[in-house]
């Protein structure tokens, strides 16, 4: 519940952030989809995104195999499925389009920092002038200050 609760305060940020409901930034809306663009390289860049992102629904049968094993598969296995099927469009999907949306691909940050620092989500939120503090072993705690 606290990765659920994480991802949607962070959509809920993304919605804000990019129709200027943040203090000091104006709307943007899709503006980094166009500069410097939705897609690096080309065709070629998602070929190679498709490719790593196969390994995270490598195991996705797992879910068909677990609910075969219940007491009622002709039930459980429909429910399995769904969820999986959502649990993927909120997770991944919705996720890659606020990291899109808030962070553009070539941002030094994504290649430059380190640790916690490297992720978009804290990109996003340096970006939008929020400032981060990093604790260990949470890798980072967010501060409006």
């Amino acid at each position: 519940m606290v990765k659920i609760t994480g991802l949607t305060a962070f959509y809920i940020f993304t919605v804000v952030y990019m129709c200027g409901g943040v203090k000091g930034t104006s709307a943007f809306g899709f503006h980094t989809w166009n500069d410097p663009g939705a897609f690096a390289n080309g065709f070629r860049g998602v070929a190679m995104v498709f490719t790593m992102v196969s390994t995270s629904y490598a195991g996705v049968e797992i879910t068909a195999i677990a609910a075969a094993e219940t007491k009622n598969p002709s039930k459980a296995i429909p429910i399995a499925i769904r969820q999986t099927f959502w649990r993927i469009l909120y997770v991944y999907v919705v996720l890659v389009l606020s990291f899109g949306v808030t962070v553009p691909y070539n941002d030094p940050g994504l290649k430059l920092s380190t640790g916690a620092l490297k992720s978009p989500m804290t990109i996003a939120l340096q970006n939008a002038g929020w400032k981060v503090l990093l604790i260990y072993p949470i890798q980072a705690c967010y501060l409006k200050f």
